[in-house]
């Protein structure tokens, strides 16, 4: 098994505490931050992954899709889609495969996205919906069972932001994968984003920003490990390298209550598809130098503590 390493000597970056407008604006996280407004699902699904002693291969390179437009298509067809993506890597779960009730049942036919480009630069109102969908970094990447939520919302000045801009392939609008592996009989997954590059790319469109200062934040969406029944989680930053939790919350797994549904945060008639809720262990993480690694704990039933072995472990790398 071959894993990145990081140096823990590696340089410090500013990331002194957030506050102020720094703290409203920016832990607005690529779609962690919607509420719910009505009672998360509950159905139970029984999707297996194929990992420990049901592993079938020892390890495998999983190719990163990228974001894809969802607006006004029917639930049928993106639940269909989410198959599909599955389905290019049938090693790692036992079939049937079924997406969850729980985490996708709640998503509304014709129905608007929040995109990638109105979360961050537009906001609420007519623009929310352009762009990919941001949720289809999570829907087309199943296997991507806990991935990060940078801090990017709403973080450029849309009076100088233009269309032209937006057509920039450096033009910088969330972090996105540069890979994703799995051991799957040591139940391990490993995601790298990088996030060096990603700065550079927000310095180097500096003008453009409604502030210069680079925010180290991110939240963990980890709705796809609910949909394949590992339904509690733990960010243990003693395991981590360089990473710290913002709400220090209570030293426990937590259910992790995410999942789609149609809201009204986008402003728009009728509403669009995102995530919700917001939840306290995973809304509020940064780093504090780079390279930073944040260790995700996973389990299926809630452990009685943090130090009992997870059902699946994940590496979230920032390079």
């Amino acid at each position: 098994m071959k894993l990145t390493i990081f140096r823990t000597n590696a340089g410090n970056q500013d990331c002194s505490p957030l506050s102020g407008r720094a703290i409203a604006l920016p832990l607005l996280f690529c779609g962690a931050l919607f509420f719910a407004l009505f009672a998360h699902p509950s159905q139970a699904n029984e999707n297996k992954l194929l990992i420990g002693e049901r592993a079938v291969v020892p390890g495998i390179d999983i190719p990163v899709q990228m974001p894809i437009e969802l607006n006004f298509r029917s639930k049928a067809d993106i639940l269909e889609l989410r198959k599909r993506y599955v389905e290019l890597t049938p090693n790692l779960v036992a079939a049937p495969y079924q997406p969850s009730e729980a985490v996708f049942g709640a998503i509304e036919d014709g129905k608007p996205w929040w995109g990638l480009r109105g979360q961050g630069v537009w906001g609420p109102g007519p623009k929310s919906s352009e762009g990919p969908a941001e949720e289809s970094r999570f829907i087309v990447n199943p296997f991507l069972l806990a991935g990060a939520n940078p801090a990017v919302v709403e973080i450029w000045d849309e009076d100088k932001v233009t269309e032209e801009d937006l057509q920039h392939a450096d033009f910088p609008l969330c972090w996105e994968p540069t890979f994703i592996k799995w051991w799957p009989q040591q139940s391990l997954m490993q995601v790298e984003y990088p996030v060096t590059k990603f700065n550079q790319d927000l310095n180097s469109w500096r003008a453009k920003l409604k502030t210069d200062k680079i925010i180290p934040a991110f939240g963990v969406a980890a709705y796809n490990a609910v949909d394949f029944n590992l339904n509690y989680i733990y960010v243990d930053t003693a395991k981590s390298i360089h990473i710290e939790n913002i709400n220090k919350p209570h030293e426990e797994a937590v259910k992790i209550a995410q999942y789609i549904h149609c809201g009204g945060t986008c402003q728009v008639p009728g509403g669009c598809n995102n995530m919700s809720p917001e939840m306290k262990a995973l809304d509020r993480i940064k780093y504090t130098a780079l390279p930073a690694r944040a260790w995700v704990s996973l389990w299926r039933d809630k452990p009685s503590n943090v130090n009992v072995k997870p059902d699946m472990v994940v590496y979230i790398d920032l390079k």
